[in-house]
């Protein structure tokens, strides 16, 4: 065997066999490497696929979707028919991708005693590892506590009292399905004391929206499906 090659030893990045070779370069990707530093190339089991994106960094695409999710959790949990708590299945299934992301240094670690590889297989997660899953700890804890529904709400006010002073000015008209502040308002219409309309009816199972009854004394009304939220609005849902 040349003295160029390592006893037993593999590529680190495309598994070819590096016995028998004349250079110390892997001729199948070119990596180089040193038969006397046993960290230069694998002296243990072939990597395959799957393991070495294991080892590998977080791929940016990963990153990318995982703030989407939470950005789309939190766009959803605006919505007056949505409600997460910390023990709804949305959440817990959030706070168990938090955990596995903290825990993957150990999964990393796990694979590489598998295959008996060196360290240096194992690429550096650099510190975007750590903020992505403080991040989904805040979106868990800001959504359990319904602070998007509340700032949606005071962000949309101004648009929906302009839309409530439109329809009492004229009841009998027809609205068409607009933008109001950051709910899409649908079936806009006047109803008995105010003015109400829907904002969420994607789920075949219910319907959600606001209504506008300013003359009606939250502290002397419980509905069932009617929940005070301020300034004469109340958000209703409706199963069905």
């Amino acid at each position: 065997m040349s003295p160029a090659s390592p006893a037993g030893g593999l590529c680190l990045d495309c598994n070819y066999s590096l016995q028998g070779l004349s250079t110390a370069r892997c001729p199948e990707c070119g990596r180089p490497f040193d038969p006397a530093d046993a960290t230069s190339f694998n002296p243990g089991r072939p990597v395959p696929r799957y393991a070495a994106w294991a080892v590998g960094p977080i791929s940016w695409p990963v990153y990318l979707v995982t703030i989407g999710g939470c950005a789309t959790t939190l766009w959803r949990a605006r919505l007056p028919g949505l409600t997460y708590s910390w023990r709804s299945p949305v959440m817990i299934g959030w706070g168990a991708l938090a955990l596995l992301w903290l825990a993957w240094p150990l999964v990393r670690r796990a694979v590489l005693r598998h295959y008996g590889w060196p360290a240096v297989v194992i690429k550096p997660m650099g510190r975007r590892h750590w903020a992505v899953p403080l991040v989904m700890a805040v979106m868990v804890a800001v959504t359990s506590m319904r602070v998007p529904k509340r700032v949606a709400f005071n962000a949309s006010r101004a648009a929906m009292d302009r839309l409530a002073a439109e329809v009492l000015a004229n009841p009998q008209a027809k609205y068409d399905n607009r933008w109001v502040g950051l709910f899409h308002a649908k079936n806009v219409r006047a109803v008995p004391g105010g003015v109400k309309f829907t904002a969420e009816d994607d789920d075949i199972q219910f319907k959600a929206g606001f209504v506008y009854l300013p003359k009606v004394d939250p502290k002397n009304v419980a509905w069932r499906t009617y929940q005070y939220i301020g300034n004469g609005w109340w958000a209703w849902r409706e199963e069905g």
